[in-house]
């Protein structure tokens, strides 16, 4: 949807006037211009926007052959009517479903697409629909694809009855919106990089002056033509050869390093993946093909067994003698090895610093640990989280209610009210009052729509619904084309609620 409809050149615009005018404007609207303008891409952002709680939508898609019961059928469901509509109860069946749809803040709403496929007798039903729901919400949009409406003479009589309705008119795109509209469509649909060129864009605009539908099929036309061009490049490689040639390198570079890993120098494949030790080292001592001493062999089998028994707090030297150690302080000291190095040394390190000391040295006991004070109540423990302090919870208190509102809500429900104006923002309000300073009986109060602050400006309050249609007639003309809506007071108050 985001791709199809193109928010520039006044299209965006169109929507919120028009989502203004639905609510608060003329019974009817019309919604005009060449085929392929892109009117019904605005309807549809139109009917995306709408707030469904405030409207019931029928829609009619009308063509040759559709006549006047056509369009009634296709009011039953969306406009919630308890029975059917038919020419014969049509004034009543409207007016009852009209005056529940205003007691909820509900507008009746009829979209009917190519309207210019109309015949007579479906324009005369339109116009005796606005005349039996003369001050309700009941609202009809005109789709037609025309220059001028006044051209399509089945709707002169319409025109007639109904004099104070709404055009808005939908043109083609300038040359500089033809290039915003094309860059949009191409961002949109995933094509961002491609560029026309400055003469390409000047034949787009000739060819399709500013129509949204032709700019599509001369822009395809012409994208087209690049693509089956002999010059794109269809004899490249898929990969640049540079990009090639770097893989080949990269796979070179890993075979060499793994062959190369391979290899295991002669006389040290036994000793591959041993833990170093005493006993290896005694072994590394010797030369290839010589036969170990038996005083060797001696040593390395007490070196074997010392590593074998578990610590005991006794400690062996290599002449066979033992020496008592004293009893570590932390439980955390290291076994002791004959070599006088404790085992996670001589296992860190892999040095045969044994070999470098006298057979006979005893070996120093162990350096006992030095405890660790712990300091838990100054410092936090990891990964806990720091318990805040409970505030006071805040003492909740009813919102303040403004002088207009809580007179709006203390007027009698059954009375009605003109609905003149709905603004988001606060100064529109002010505005529209100071511009109408000899309307009495004008207040405004603030409701919430979408989640957002909307202002609404009435004339209250009346009686009857005869009053209030009185007071129409007695509005500046200005306002009487904008077509007040007549609620109940009820419906106000409905809203003030929510």
């Amino acid at each position: 949807m985001d791709g199809l409809f193109f928010p520039g050149a006044g299209r965006q615009d169109a929507v919120q006037q028009l989502t203004h005018l639905l609510r608060y404007g003329p019974a009817l609207l019309l919604l005009y211009g060449d085929e392929g303008i892109g009117k019904h891409f605005v309807i549809d952002r139109l009917l995306a926007e709408l707030d469904f709680d405030l409207f019931d939508v029928a829609m009619v898609q009308a063509d040759v052959l559709m006549n006047s019961d056509s369009i009634l059928s296709r009011l039953d469901g969306p406009w919630h009517c308890p029975t059917g509509f038919s020419q014969d109860n049509l004034q009543a069946q409207l007016i009852d479903c009209a005056t529940l749809a205003d007691d909820e803040s509900r507008v009746l709403l009829l979209v009917v697409r190519h309207a210019q496929y109309l015949d007579d007798s479906s324009i005369e039903l339109l116009s005796l629909m606005l005349a039996s729901s003369a001050g309700l919400p009941v609202k009809i949009l005109l789709v037609m694809d025309a220059d001028d409406p006044d051209q399509l003479d089945q709707f002169g009589p319409l025109f007639d009855r109904v004099p104070d309705h709404f055009r808005l008119p939908l043109v083609p795109f300038t040359q500089a919106e033809t290039r915003a509209y094309v860059e949009y469509r191409m961002r949109t649909g995933g094509m961002g990089s491609a560029r026309f060129s400055d003469d390409q864009m000047q034949r787009i605009f000739n060819l399709s002056l500013g129509n949204a539908r032709r700019i599509n099929e001369v822009a395809g036309e012409l994208l087209q033509a690049a693509l089956d061009s002999p010059q794109g490049g269809a004899n490249k490689p898929a990969i640049p050869w540079m990009h090639v040639g770097a893989l080949g390198t990269v796979f070179l570079l890993l075979a060499i390093l793994i062959f190369s890993r391979g290899e295991v120098e002669p006389g040290t494949s036994a000793e591959v993946g041993a833990e170093p030790g005493p006993r290896n080292i005694a072994r590394s001592e010797l030369s290839p093909g010589s036969e170990p001493s038996a005083e060797q062999e001696s040593s390395a089998q007490q070196e074997s067994s010392a590593q074998q028994e578990p610590s005991t707090g006794t400690q062996k030297d290599e002449t066979g003698l033992t020496e008592k150690l004293p009893a570590p302080v932390a439980a955390s000291a290291p076994a002791v090895k004959p070599s006088g190095t404790s085992v996670n040394e001589s296992q860190s390190n892999g040095e045969s610093k044994a070999d470098q000391q006298a057979p006979t040295q005893a070996a120093e006991p162990a350096r006992a640990a030095t405890p660790v004070t712990s300091d838990k109540a100054s410092k936090p423990v990891v990964g806990q989280k720091p318990v805040a302090a409970q505030k006071p919870k805040p003492v909740v208190t009813a919102p303040k209610v403004d002088s207009r509102t809580a007179w709006i809500r203390s007027l009698p429900g059954d009375h009605y009210a003109l609905q003149l104006l709905g603004a988001r923002e606060k100064a529109t309000v002010d505005a529209f009052l100071a511009d109408y300073p000899s309307v009495q009986k004008l207040t405004y109060y603030q409701t919430q729509r979408n989640g957002a602050a909307w202002y609404v400006v009435v004339q209250a309050s009346f009686s009857d619904y005869e009053q209030a249609k009185a007071a129409v007639a007695k509005l500046p003309q200005k306002l009487q084309k904008q077509g007040p809506w007549i609620r109940k007071i009820e419906a106000i108050q409905k809203d003030l609620k929510n």
